[in-house]
């Protein structure tokens, strides 16, 4: 068969030739977050967010149900900066879905999120729509942990094809995407 024009043949099929075809891993740094001690009320009922497994569920993140104070992001959490991507890899929605979102306002996180922070050349809202668009891939991906958790091995996560079109051209796709939830939120 032979391709159109303006296309190239790569191991995952035929891409634009302008797009590159890349890992999740060689785009992105990753930060572990954490859960400071339960039993000291000092570190919780702050006002900084607090992301776990159960409060990922937006797009957009900039709250949630749970709130730390400063010392328990101190205590053993981590704070994810704007324009971080937030993606679980342990717990039991695993089993049925991806959650990711983008982060808009920084917000800590626990141990069972990572928080992917991509690098000049790839835009947050695109990273997070193209994560949410291979769902079906990356569950298969999941493995059992020894408590019935679902896991989503980091390493497998990083080394997950990326396709990638220019900067101007992902930002074309994450803000169609946007229309297009926003038309479909209205109705």
């Amino acid at each position: 068969m032979e391709l159109k024009p303006g296309y190239k043949q790569t191991e995952v099929g035929v891409i634009p030739e302008d797009w590159k075809l890349s890992t999740i891993g060689a785009y992105t740094n990753w930060m572990s977050g954490g859960t400071p001690s339960r039993s000291n009320d000092e570190f919780w009922h702050g006002s900084i967010p607090w992301i776990s497994g159960s409060t990922l569920k937006s797009f957009a993140i900039s709250t949630s149900d749970q709130f730390l104070s400063e010392s328990g992001v101190m205590a053993g959490s981590k704070m994810a900066p704007s324009g971080a991507v937030l993606l679980l890899v342990r717990g039991s929605a695993l089993h049925n879905e991806i959650r990711a979102g983008m982060v808009v306002s920084p917000v800590a996180f626990n141990q069972d999120v990572k928080a992917l922070i991509p690098l000049s050349g790839l835009d947050s809202r695109y990273l997070t729509f193209f994560i949410l668009a291979m769902e079906s891939d990356l569950l298969k991906l999941v493995s059992l942990a020894g408590n019935s958790a679902g896991v989503l091995d980091t390493e497998l996560i990083k080394n997950f094809k990326l396709l990638l079109p220019t900067k101007a051209e992902q930002t074309a796709i994450a803000n169609a995407l946007s229309d297009a939830d926003a038309l479909i939120q209205s109705l």
